[in-house]
């Protein structure tokens, strides 16, 4: 019996992360929310959507849509290259329009950028 509860327990938490993690997908069509990632060089950081965290790796001009419904969305993005020569600039939308915009030049700086819906 303890062997089930315990297997239930851990069935319902992969469950629940799996519902509650933000859907990332490339491309963004200026509808719901997106992120825009512009550098030539690979970078690397994470979403997180309301405490939910999703790893992000890549190399050049990259855009995502971010699916689901929620209040707090941040991203930090930094470059993996150690480039000093070329900024890193991050841009979260909604619909389109910029929300937070951050960019960075050092190698190994970091740009955030945050939106309260």
């Amino acid at each position: 019996m303890k062997r089930l509860i315990i297997t239930f327990v851990i069935f319902c938490i992969l469950i629940v992360n799996a519902i509650a993690a933000p859907t990332i997908i490339q491309g963004y069509n200026a509808k719901g929310l997106g992120l825009n990632i512009t550098y030539p060089g690979s970078w690397q950081g994470s979403i997180n959507a309301d405490s939910n965290l999703v790893e992000m790796h890549g190399t050049g001009n990259t855009s995502y849509t971010i699916s689901g419904a929620y209040r707090l969305v941040n991203a930090i993005i930094l470059k993996s290259d150690g480039s000093s020569n070329t900024t890193l600039i991050v841009n979260i939308l909604k619909n389109g329009e910029i929300v937070d915009s951050d960019e960075v030049r050092s190698p190994t700086g970091e740009a955030l950028v945050q939106a309260i819906l």
